[in-house]
């Protein structure tokens, strides 16, 4: 647990608890001294509004913002991309997402070598407030 804690960069508290509520809800399992994933993938709930989802997203951002500061550039990648679109297309956006962020776990979950935990942030809204008026085609 201590060696847990070190490289997430969190308390020995944090990863007990962590552990679990893991093995809790079968997402983890002791085995021969290790703990081991009992499934592939996991993904939350869509566009379902949540607290905890929420706060779990707050904590991954703010670990972005922290890496800018703390991480090589060899190690990380952090980008942005601002365009305009039709908000009418977000659910063919969000379809897309989806399938990439599937396709890209998948591709480098795969053969050996995996000693890093790393994680994948997309982030997709509107820098403008929403108009009012309908608009006009």
């Amino acid at each position: 647990e201590d060696w847990i804690a070190k490289r997430l960069n969190i308390s020995v508290a944090e990863v007990r608890l962590a552990l679990a509520r893991l093995e809790r809800v079968g997402l983890i399992e002791w085995k021969a001294d290790l703990w081991i994933r009992t499934c592939a993938n996991l993904t939350t709930t869509h566009d379902v509004r949540s607290a905890g989802l929420r706060k779990g997203h707050r904590g991954i951002l703010q670990r972005a913002i922290d890496s800018l500061e703390t991480v090589d550039l060899d190690l990380r990648d952090v980008t942005n991309m601002t365009m305009a679109i039709d908000p009418e297309r977000l659910p063919e956006a969000k379809a897309m997402l989806a399938k990439f962020r599937r396709k890209f776990a998948k591709t480098l979950e795969r053969g050996p070598g995996r000693t890093e935990v790393y994680t994948l942030a997309i982030q997709l809204f509107p820098l403008t407030q929403p108009r009012k008026e309908k608009k006009h085609v």
